[in-house]
C-alpha cells in the first residue's frame, strides 16, 4: 500500500490502533490521493494528538528510539549531490539548529531559512541579524551558502529561493537531484511546501497535512518539482520534524500554543526598570533586575502576558497567580512537563564595542536590554534553553 500524501506515513487497513490506519473503502474511492486517518481528523476535525508527545516526553528511551528513527530517516542524504533547506523559526535561531546535522548532509550546499519573518519589526537589524543566523551554521559544521528570512504563510521571498534552487539544479547538471526540507517540529516545513505547490504548481488545496502541533509530518514526502537541466527528474524532499528538547513549547499544551503562536506583526513591548523590580513571561520565566535604571523591549508573542511588580511582591503573585494571571501553563500538569527550574545569573555592561545585551529564550523569542550596567536573574524551566549575547537585534 502507498503512503499518506499529507504525513508520508505507509498505510495500512488493518489495525485501526496503529500509525497509517486508513478503511479499505478511502483506497478504493480516492487512489493515490489518500490522507491516513490521523491527517484526516486534524484537517477536517482539528484533531488533538499532543497526548502521544506527552507520553514521550516521560520516557527518555522513547526520545532516544524516536531520534534514533529520525536520524535515520537522514541517514541517505549524505551519500547524495543533493541540496538542503534547513528551516529554523526567527524567534529561535539558537535552538532551533539540528543537533549533529552536519554528519548526515556532509558537505552538501545548506540554505538557511529563517521562517516567519513577516512577524519582525521593522526595528530589527537585517543585515547582522542574518550574519548571526549564518556564523551559527557554519560553526555547526554545516556548508552554509545563504540564508533568507522568508514567510512561508505570507510568501514572503519564496520566489527568491525558488530562483536559488533552480540556480542550484542548473549548475550541478545531473548530479543535483533532490532538494531536503529539514527542521525541527512545528517550524513550517509542510507549510513552506504547500506554499511552493500552490505558487508553482498551481495546487488550489494544502497537499500536506499542517497543525501547530508537533510531529504532524511522519515519514519522508517526495514532491516531484520538475526537472534539471539533464532532464532528471527532481524532488522536494519534506522530512519530519527533530523534536526540539530545548524548546518551551515542546512541553505545552494545545492551548499554550495557541499562546504562543505569532499570527501578526509583533508589537514591541517597552519597559522601563529601576532597581529591584520583576518581570513575569506569563507563568514560563522571571526575570528580576538590579540596576540604577534599564530598559527592555521584549519581542515575544502578542498574546503572552508581561507582567511587572516589585521583586519584593514577587514570590506572593508567583504563588497566587500561577495558571490564572501567570499562564501559560494553564495547568499543575502542563508545568509538571516543563520540569524543575533554575535561576541564570549575569552582570552586565556596555563597552566601546557594544551598546546592548540580548536574551534569547527558546520558543519565547528575544527580550533586549539598554543600559550601562546591570545584573539580570532569569528563573525558568532547566529545560530551556537561554542565550545571553550582545547585540543580536
Amino acid at each position: 500500500m502507498s503512503k499518506c500524501i499529507g504525513c508520508g506515513i505507509k498505510l495500512q487497513s488493518i489495525d485501526k490502533e496503529k500509525p497509517g490506519y486508513v478503511p479499505v473503502s478511502a483506497t478504493v474511492d480516492n487512489g493515490d490521493d489518500v490522507y491516513c486517518e490521523r491527517c484526516y481528523k486534524i484537517k477536517h476535525h482539528n484533531y488533538d494528538y499532543s497526548v502521544v508527545t506527552y507520553d514521550l516526553l516521560e520516557d527518555p528511551k522513547k526520545i532516544e528510539e524516536l531520534e534514533k528513527s529520525y536520524y535515520q530517516k537522514l541517514s541517505n542524504i549524505k551519500g547524495k549531490k543533493a541540496l538542503i533547506l534547513l528551516m529554523i523559526d526567527v524567534l529561535d535561531i539558537y535552538s532551533g539548529f539540528i543537533k549533529d546535522l552536519d554528519k548526515y548532509v556532509g558537505d552538501n550546499p545548506v540554505v538557511i531559512l529563517a521562517n516567519k519573518a513577516d512577524v519582525l519589526p521593522n526595528s530589527l537589524k537585517i543585515g547582522s541579524f542574518l550574519e548571526k543566523i549564518k556564523t551559527i551554521g557554519l560553526n555547526d559544521n554545516l556548508n552554509v551558502r545563504d540564508v533568507y528570512l522568508i514567510s512561508s504563510l505570507k510568501q514572503k521571498n519564496i520566489e527568491t529561493v525558488m530562483n536559488k534552487i533552480k540556480g542550484f539544479l542548473s549548475h550541478h547538471l545531473g548530479e543535483l537531484t533532490d532538494i531536503y526540507v529539514v527542521g525541527s517540529t512545528s517550524v513550517g516545513k509542510s507549510t513552506f511546501i504547500n506554499t511552493i505547490l500552490k505558487m508553482y504548481a498551481n495546487s488550489e488545496k494544502d497537499l500536506l497535512t499542517v497543525s501547530q502541533q508537533h510531529q504532524t509530518t511522519q515519514d519522508l514526502i517526495k514532491i516531484n518539482i520538475g526537472t534539471n537541466k539533464a532532464k532528471q527528474p527532481c524532488y522536494l524532499i519534506d522530512t519530519p520534524g527533530a523534536i526540539n528538547l530545548q524548546n518551551v513549547s515542546t512541553y505545552l499544551s494545545k492551548e499554550s500554543l495557541k499562546v504562543l503562536n505569532i499570527k501578526s506583526f509583533i508589537k514591541v513591548r517597552n519597559y522601563q526598570l529601576r532597581d529591584k523590580q520583576t518581570i513575569f513571561l506569563g507563568g514560563i520565566a522571571r526575570i528580576d533586575v538590579e540596576t540604577d535604571t534599564m530598559s527592555m523591549a521584549f519581542y515575544v508573542p502578542n498574546d503572552l502576558y508581561i507582567h511587572r511588580t516589585k521583586t519584593d511582591n514577587a514570590g506572593r503573585i508567583e504563588e497566587t497567580g500561577m495558571y490564572s494571571l501567570l499562564n501559560p501553563p494553564f495547568s499543575v500538569e502542563e508545568n509538571d512537563r516543563l520540569g524543575k527550574r533554575v535561576t541564570y545569573e549575569y552582570d552586565l555592561e556596555t563597552s566601546d564595542d557594544f551598546k546592548s545585551w540580548d536574551i534569547a529564550i527558546a520558543g519565547i523569542g528575544y527580550i533586549h536590554l539598554t543600559g550601562e550596567k546591570y545584573k539580570v536573574r532569569i528563573t525558568l524551566p532547566k529545560t530551556v534553553l537561554v542565550t545571553v549575547v550582545p547585540e543580536l537585534l
